[in-house]
């Protein structure tokens, strides 16, 4: 049976293409330390990276959650792109995509500055034509806005597109788009949530697992 008939691939960046957990993570430590919030434990801090970015002040019960976003921002923002890594299977799962012929572009929780730094630092924007975040559009994921943006910004439609995440969010922003999305096991989700979310696929092989998914064999693509 031939892959469905997908000509755009959208891309969430945190947990799917790269890794920079342990940055995000160490900044959430030190602003809420410097604000007198409470202060997480590193898996409790882990797990909010790809929800809406003021849903961890939320919970840790800060009274101006939108500044304190802000403060996270100069405080990770000079450290992020060099402590970003590129996750397995990516780089080579990502040209194979590219080479084959479908558009890929970026929708993430992140500012747009942020996601591009992040793909000129591990060479992946040589692959993928736009990034699209938070700054784009009204409201977050998991509402359907930045997946909409990226979309539009590359002329793709829902109904030929594709989501790849690895968070509920990503699915649930991406099943409120009219479009299908595949998760990856090993980010920020857990199966369980995905599933509950309305995953079409869920990937437990990584990024490596895309290509062959929709036929391409890496390295001949």
């Amino acid at each position: 049976m031939p892959p469905p008939p997908y000509e755009t691939i959208l891309l969430d960046l945190d947990g799917t293409l790269v890794d920079s957990s342990d940055a995000i993570v160490d900044g959430v430590l030190a602003v809420a330390a410097e604000a007198g919030l409470p202060v997480p434990d590193r898996a409790w801090a882990r797990s909010f990276i790809g929800q809406p970015p003021d849903t961890v002040w939320k919970a840790l019960g800060a009274p101006d959650p939108g500044a304190l976003v802000e403060a996270f921002g100069r405080e990770v923002r000079p450290i992020l792109a060099a402590r970003t890594t590129v996750l397995p299977g990516v780089v080579e799962g990502v040209a194979a995509l590219a080479g084959a012929g479908y558009v890929l572009a970026v929708a993430t929780t992140r500012k747009t500055y942020s996601a591009e730094e992040a793909l000129r630092a591990t060479g992946l924007h040589v692959h993928v034509r736009h990034a699209s975040g938070r700054d784009r559009v009204a409201h977050p994921k998991p509402a359907p806005d930045v997946l909409l943006d990226a979309l539009q910004a590359v002329g793709g439609r829902p109904d030929r597109a594709l989501m790849i995440g690895d968070s509920d969010a990503d699915v649930l922003a991406a099943r409120a788009a009219g479009m299908p999305c595949w998760a990856l096991l090993g980010g920020m989700g857990k199966e369980r949530a995905l599933r509950e979310a309305g995953a079409d696929l869920i990937l437990s092989g990584g990024f490596a697992e895309v290509p062959a998914r929709l036929g391409l064999v890496v390295g001949d693509a």
